[in-house]
């Protein structure tokens, strides 16, 4: 069920602002932070959308947390969507070798910026391996100087345990060039015009808004149970959900199956 885009409206105004002053010479790192299903990669598409019909080039790249990805696969796929090579046969050596490499890869950034300005959307960045943070750290201290925006979407609920994440977002943090935008679930009002768009009634949309919180992803699912019978949740939902609960400790699973019965 496909409504379109709903809300985010400021969101999408910072992001455009921020766009705006990359076509103009100084560039931006953008993190745009949420639980899954909040709304972040779809918020990346529409910029996206937007930058395109404005003349702007835009290139993706999305992190795996698939075994056996290869170092960087985000940027490879970054390069790979602009017609870009990445510099392979350097990154692994010496740290001489990778950062001239690195400093090659953000020359080529530049060069795909010319003249219209450049958005490269880095999505699920919290699968990224730590050479492709390194990278990314690399390339944000030069970004003033760059016609360049970078977004990154992260699920900041997934960040534990993962050490070499949480140095590269210490890091980030201390560039000028960073703005954080971190999502919340929609209004009831967005979920009402959101579900309306599909038909759904406004009563059933206000009580899909409260059950799920305004997450887009649950408001979808929930509104594909309008018109049937039953309370079963939807398997997308119960699938999200298990898979959440399945990075919890055993303890936290127990406790959790408790307040379920008692709740």
């Amino acid at each position: 069920m496909e409504q379109g885009f709903v809300g985010r409206t400021g969101e999408l105004d910072r992001l455009r602002a921020r766009l705006e002053e990359a076509r103009g010479g100084r560039g931006g790192l953008v993190l745009v932070v949420g639980e899954p299903g909040i709304g972040k990669t779809r918020l990346a598409r529409e910029l996206a959308r937007r930058a395109g019909e404005a003349g702007v080039p835009v290139g993706w790249g999305r992190a795996s947390d698939a075994e056996g990805s290869p170092p960087y696969w985000v940027f490879r796929q970054l390069a790979r969507s602009l017609d870009r090579p990445f510099p392979t046969g350097d990154t692994g050596g010496s740290a001489e070798a990778r950062f001239a490499a690195f400093e090659a890869f953000a020359d080529s950034l530049r060069e795909a910026a010319a003249p219209h300005g450049l958005l490269a959307v880095l999505d699920d960045v919290q699968w990224a391996d730590a050479a492709s943070l390194a990278l990314l750290v690399h390339l944000a201290r030069d970004l003033d100087r760059a016609p360049v925006l970078l977004v990154v979407t992260y699920r900041d609920t997934e960040t534990t345990g993962r050490e070499a994440l949480t140095a590269a977002l210490a890091a980030l943090a201390r560039e000028p060039v960073l703005t954080r935008i971190r999502l919340a679930g929609l209004s009831e009002a967005e979920v009402v015009e959101q579900l309306g768009r599909g038909g759904v009634s406004a009563d059933l949309a206000t009580l899909v808004s409260r059950r799920s919180g305004g997450n887009p992803f649950f408001v979808t699912e929930l509104a594909r149970l309008a018109g049937t019978a039953g309370d079963a949740l939807p398997d997308g939902v119960v699938d999200t959900v298990r898979a959440r609960l399945a990075r919890l400790s055993e303890p936290c699973r127990a406790l959790v199956a408790t307040a379920a019965v008692l709740g």
